[in-house]
């Protein structure tokens, strides 16, 4: 253990290593300084109700509620368009009262009406949880968090990857080489230092980014409800985001014992690094991707790179050419996962123990 507790200390001193959390901040500010300049965004949260009113009862809706009134085509239709002109009534004030709340039970009562009921915007009303507007320029921090492009984030990890293996010196590296203590033991902890020196730094961009959102925004709603497209319910936001922190984790675990096999080989961090990038960079082709081999795409690892597919797909849903591609579920894409990286480390453990070196 005192050898270990050595080698993290080296490690720590290490300054290149203190740019790992700098590196994925900035991948993350960057997706947040993008959204928030996005074009659709309004000035402000009264201007964003106003955009959704808009865009949930045109004008030209509305002058077709009165015709009917007029006509009288018959008593369902002409109550139908008298509830629906109710509503619509309430909308506006609401917009006029920047009341974020009325506005959502109004627009929930007029889903209804059209005959289109939103389970998420009942949901919503049910747990008197206020709408967030897609327009609104200041949304809360759960609601807001960078995770839409995880492939910018996991290269920054692959980064980080790279750079705690090789962190140590040729010289340092000689040192540990001459202690009386097991390779493999060495070879286990680097990987387990790997991991948790990587996923702290992505957890610790994430704290500052989220707290940068709170105080703009607020820290929102963990039960706030998300459409579910498989079972037509609804999924509370607190647990997708679990979901998704739960992927990238076990993508830092692969990283780091595709990244231990490849040290075993050669401890450069130009090799180290190839390796990883290449990975990741493998999900942008088409290899395996046309649908053409469907049981090797289910099994190809860097279609799980985008971490939001199997969190959202399931199997009947992905085979649906429309959709993409054939890919496990999170219940069976995160073992997969799993089983490439205990794949991985144990190959680079036979390496060890047949070389006698780290």
């Amino acid at each position: 253990m005192k050898e270990f507790r050595l080698e993290g200390r080296l490690m720590r001193r290490r300054w290149l290593l203190w740019l790992i959390p700098v590196l994925v901040l900035a991948v993350l500010g960057y997706q947040v300084v993008r959204a928030q300049r996005s074009t659709i965004l309004q000035a402000d949260s009264q201007a964003a109700l106003a955009q959704e009113f808009a865009w949930t009862v045109p004008k030209s809706q509305v002058a077709d509620f009165k015709r009917t009134i007029k006509e009288n085509p018959g008593k369902t239709l002409t109550a139908n368009a008298r509830q629906s002109l109710a509503v619509y009534d309430r909308l506006k004030k609401a917009v006029a009262a920047n009341d974020g709340w009325a506005f959502t039970k109004a627009y929930a009562a007029y889903q209804h009406l059209q005959g289109t009921p939103d389970v998420a915007l009942d949901t919503m009303v049910g747990r008197h949880i206020t709408r967030i507007s897609n327009y609104d320029p200041t949304k809360p921090a759960l609601n807001s968090l960078p995770t839409a492009q995880p492939f910018l984030i996991l290269v920054a990890l692959a980064f980080g990857v790279a750079l705690n293996l090789t962190a140590l010196t040729r010289r340092q590296e000689d040192v540990f080489a001459l202690m009386p203590t097991s390779k493999l033991g060495i070879y286990w902890h680097r990987l387990v230092w790997t991991v948790a020196a990587t996923f702290g730094a992505f957890l610790l961009a994430n704290l500052v980014v989220f707290l940068y959102l709170a105080a703009r925004g607020g820290i929102g709603r963990w039960d706030y409800p998300l459409p579910n497209r498989i079972t037509g319910g609804t999924v509370t936001l607190g647990l997708t985001l679990l979901a998704y922190f739960g992927m990238m984790a076990l993508w830092v675990v692969v990283l780091a014992a595709l990244g231990g096999l490849a040290r075993t080989l050669s401890p450069k961090l130009v090799t180290v690094l190839a390796v990883l990038l290449a990975v990741l960079l493998l999900s942008q082709t088409t290899v395996f991707q046309s649908g053409t081999m469907p049981h090797l795409a289910l099994y190809w690892l860097p279609n799980y790179v985008q971490v939001w597919n199997p969190i959202g797909y399931t199997l009947s849903e992905a085979a649906d050419p429309t959709l993409g591609n054939v890919l496990f579920p999170l219940q069976k894409a995160m073992p997969l996962l799993a089983a490439y990286a205990a794949a991985f480390a144990g190959i680079g453990a036979v390496i060890v123990a047949v070389r006698r070196r780290v």
